[in-house]
């Protein structure tokens, strides 16, 4: 009797060359299934074409660039048109009303104003910057403002991992996979048209921090002014990006004294959460109990065993420039652990940890992808990515017309 071992070998001898061999074998699938698509489809369902279309260009293509490319602006445009059907709700209603008030008002009257109980920081241009332009340029069509901000948000974003790709030496329908999966975790949907300034903000670090590291100065400083302009809330991500890189820098033998130096960090980390929460995040006496909701103990779980995978990963294959980056973000989340006691504080400041998260995906996908077995990988990747996303989204506090990803990749036409 056949062990199921042996039809399990079996079956996988049958399906690796056809990803071995992707401009030949691949070139004709694909063509047959795009063109079952478009003939059951009709043309009734304009965006699962185009991502139809993508999925046939990765397949017949040998170019990880190109692959890169694509990839980001479908992902982003598909984000794009979700957001631009989101119901007015939490913080975009004030920016919506700033928008339309900056369609009246000079920018350098607005900068430094006080509006309502809120003062304009003159120390945050950036956006206001935007903005201002957008409402000029588009007569104060806030439609326009949320796909500005979402495209701002997931092109920046989708650059920075598909940077941090350049080496993975991972073909083209792998580097898709880890992209999307990267793109999907990495930033909290919901939140790009809630806590716009800083998920704004967020995305321009990310690019900084990522250039930073590989070494591209030019491109770290640009994003690096973008990101702490438009949002003072990055001023310590970038403390620990910045003390924990020069620490790097710095040669202190591994043992005690550098086990001492790194608690001392986190220790000190850790005590400036402490006075944020207590003296910077607070603009009164209420704002240390109040609570615009929280963290659902699940992300932050997996959050923590994202990091623990990578940890144990990295100091498997001692991969020394990982477990480096994993000293800057235990560092991030020393602050938080002192930030924690107001709730307000920890919920805003949470945020940056999508980032982490993101990373953290992207280095498990490409670790799976590398494997033996690393074909077979591809689509429970996309899959499950995708399916965080649209969980995300269906549980979420906000409302979009048409639904997430699955009602928009189904619905007939654009933007109705």
């Amino acid at each position: 009797m056949t062990s199921p071992s042996i039809k399990f070998e079996s079956l996988l001898s049958l399906l690796l060359p056809i990803f071995r061999y992707p401009r030949k074998t691949l070139k004709y699938i694909a063509t047959a299934t795009l063109a079952i698509i478009f003939f059951l489809l009709y043309f009734r369902f304009p965006f699962l074409i185009i991502a139809a279309a993508l999925i046939t260009l990765i397949l017949i293509t040998n170019n990880s660039f190109s692959v890169k490319i694509s990839t980001v602006i479908t992902i982003t445009a598909l984000l794009c048109w979700i957001n631009s059907g989101k119901y007015l709700s939490g913080d975009l209603t004030w920016y919506y009303d700033h928008f339309l008030l900056l369609k009246k008002l000079p920018l350098t009257s607005y900068l430094g104003s006080r509006v309502n109980q809120f003062t304009i920081k003159i120390n945050e241009p950036f956006y206001y910057t935007i903005s201002f332009i957008l409402s000029r340029i588009s007569d104060g069509n806030t439609m326009v403002l949320n796909i500005f901000i979402t495209g701002w948000i997931y092109l920046l974003t989708g650059a920075a991992f598909s940077k941090m790709l350049n080496s993975s030496g991972l073909s083209p329908a792998k580097t898709m996979a880890a992209l999307t999966a990267a793109m999907f975790t990495g930033v909290t949907f919901s939140l790009t048209t809630h806590l716009v300034r800083q998920e704004f903000a967020s995305a321009a670090f990310l690019l900084c921090a990522t250039s930073l590291i590989l070494k591209e100065t030019k491109l770290a400083i640009l994003f690096g002014i973008i990101s702490i302009t438009s949002h003072e809330s990055t001023y310590i991500p970038f403390s620990c990006l910045l003390i924990g890189y020069f620490y790097q820098k710095i040669e202190i033998p591994s043992g005690k004294t550098d086990k001492i130096v790194k608690i001392f960090l986190l220790l000190i980390f850790s005590g400036i959460g402490i006075y944020y929460s207590t003296h910077i995040a607070i603009d009164n006496i209420f704002q240390r109990i109040r609570s615009d909701g929280d963290i659902n103990p699940i992300t932050m779980s997996l959050d923590a065993l994202l990091y623990i995978a990578v940890f144990f990963h990295a100091k498997k294959s001692n991969n020394e420039l990982i477990l480096k980056l994993l000293f800057i973000a235990a560092l991030y989340f020393s602050f938080l652990i002192g930030v924690s006691a107001t709730p307000l504080a920890f919920l805003r400041m949470y945020f940056y940890v999508d980032l982490f998260r993101g990373c953290e995906v992207i280095y498990l996908s490409v670790a799976l992808l590398r494997s033996n077995y690393g074909e077979l990988m591809i689509f429970p990747i996309i899959i499950i990515s995708t399916m965080y996303i649209e969980l995300r989204i269906l549980v979420s506090n906000f409302a979009y017309y048409g639904g997430g990803i699955i009602g928009h990749l189904l619905f007939p036409i654009f933007f109705i």
